[in-house]
């Protein structure tokens, strides 16, 4: 498959979303989830991923917007989606929305603020189910830059419609995950022995980077 070469902003932005998955991808395997599949499609960015970029039919927003895992735990299969800042795009949500429309379960974490440079301890990581997902008011979120707001369209704060874009962001329209809505998880990170977490020594060979 033929690789695009990544744009410097979208690669600042792999580079802060990708470990947040892997360590997602973790937490889920220890919770006893199995991992179905893991959407590559936006990390890739191959030919076909270029291709479709700006399509907007049904096939292409269900393939855009995929959540980034596919697992199954006792409850059934179910999507979980990792989100490395507090920020969630518009179609991307729709998409979500439209799953859970269909009767999916869809799990939202979230780390706030990766990029942070005053944080020093390890972040706190959040989850809800996405139907609960409540948002900060797009006003109040704007309102942080006096004099150079953003506009806001149905809800969703739109940087592309002002010709500018909201720090590493793609420019597309998003809003502001409440955490108050989210619940926090206080064993995200689990640093002890793997053959105690995973009670899989095979797995845990082929997981050197587990934790």
């Amino acid at each position: 498959m033929e690789v695009l070469k990544k744009s410097p902003r979208f690669q600042a932005r792999l580079d802060i979303s990708e470990p947040f998955e892997n360590d997602l991808e973790a937490y889920l395997i220890r919770m006893g989830a199995e991992i179905a599949s893991r959407h590559g499609t936006e990390r890739t960015l191959s030919t076909f991923a270029n291709s479709i970029r700006n399509k907007n039919d049904a096939a292409a927003k269900h393939i855009r917007f995929a959540p980034d895992f596919v697992a199954v735990d006792e409850l059934g299969v179910f999507y979980a989606e990792a989100k490395a800042s507090m920020n969630i795009e518009q179609g991307p949500y729709e998409n979500y929305m439209h799953l859970h429309g269909m009767g999916a379960r869809l799990k939202l974490f979230c780390r706030p603020w990766p990029d942070d440079p005053n944080i020093k301890a390890r972040r706190l990581v959040y989850w809800n189910y996405i139907e609960r997902v409540q948002f900060v008011p797009s006003e109040l979120v704007v309102g942080r830059w006096p004099g150079n707001e953003f506009p806001i369209k149905d809800g969703w704060i739109c940087p592309r419609s002002a010709g500018r874009q909201a720090g590493r962001g793609s420019g597309t329209p998003f809003k502001e995950i409440d955490l108050d809505s989210m619940i926090k998880i206080t064993d995200f990170y689990n640093d002890g022995p793997k053959i105690e977490v995973t009670r899989d020594p095979v797995l845990n060979k082929q997981q050197p980077d587990l934790f």
